[in-house]
Order: structure tokens, then C-alpha cells, then sequence
């Protein structure tokens, strides 16, 4: 399965509107995916990225979670895709097809970009 950082991205915006302490179910992510399998696969995705914390409610119906929170590089992660122009220039340079790219050199890019927008040289 290839992964989608459209949903990665769609699924944590919709992480953090949930209240403090709120775990919430993957069931409640199911509009933000074409089927549940795929969901599963990148909640489970995203907790071995280091950007969630879930309980791993699986069984052998196949792959099911809770999650908890975002963590703090989820937070940063979250904040590099935050703006739609900065994400959709990220699709086009990065994430492009047939490009070659790891999630640590678009995050890097994405922390370039920021640091352009703001000014900040170095």
C-alpha cells in the first residue's frame, strides 16, 4: 500500500479538533478514507512515524486503533502542512510522482519553505 499524505494530513487535522484528553476511535476517521483497511494501515502508519500515540485495538478481523494524541513531532508536522499553498507546492516539488522521497526530507523541505516564508536565513 502506498501511502497517502493527503489523508495523513486530513487525519490529523481531524486529531486535533478532538477536546484534551478525547481518544477517538478509527471509525470516526472513515469519511477521510476510500475503505477501513486503508485507514488502518496509515493510523498504524503514522504511530510508527512517531506523529500519534494509539492503543492497537486489533484483532483478527484485521487492523483497528484508538488514537490517543498527537505527539509533539505530529504537532510539528501538523504545523509544516498547515497552509494549503505550502502543501500543494510540497505535492508538486516533493511528493510528485515517480519522485523519490522520504518522509524526513519532506519534512526537512517543508521546514526550508517555512524558514523562506518567514525570512529566517541559515
Amino acid at each position: 500500500m502506498k501511502r497517502d499524505l493527503d489523508l495523513v494530513r486530513r487525519i490529523l487535522f481531524r486529531c486535533e479538533t478532538a477536546a484534551a484528553g478525547e481518544a477517538l476511535e478509527s471509525k470516526e476517521f472513515a469519511a477521510l478514507a476510500s475503505d477501513a483497511a486503508t485507514l488502518a494501515e496509515h493510523i498504524g502508519m503514522m504511530a510508527d512515524a512517531g506523529l500519534i500515540t494509539v492503543i492497537d485495538t486489533s484483532s483478527h478481523e484485521g487492523e483497528d486503533y484508538i488514537i490517543r494524541r498527537i505527539t509533539w513531532a505530529g504537532h510539528e508536522f501538523l504545523e509544516s502542512v498547515r497552509d494549503d499553498t505550502l502543501w500543494s507546492k510540497a505535492q508538486e516539488h516533493i511528493l510528485k510522482p515517480g519522485a523519490s522521497w522520504t518522509f524526513d526530507i519532506l519534512r526537512e523541505w517543508l521546514k526550508y519553505e517555512v524558514k523562506e516564508r518567514l525570512g529566517i536565513r541559515g
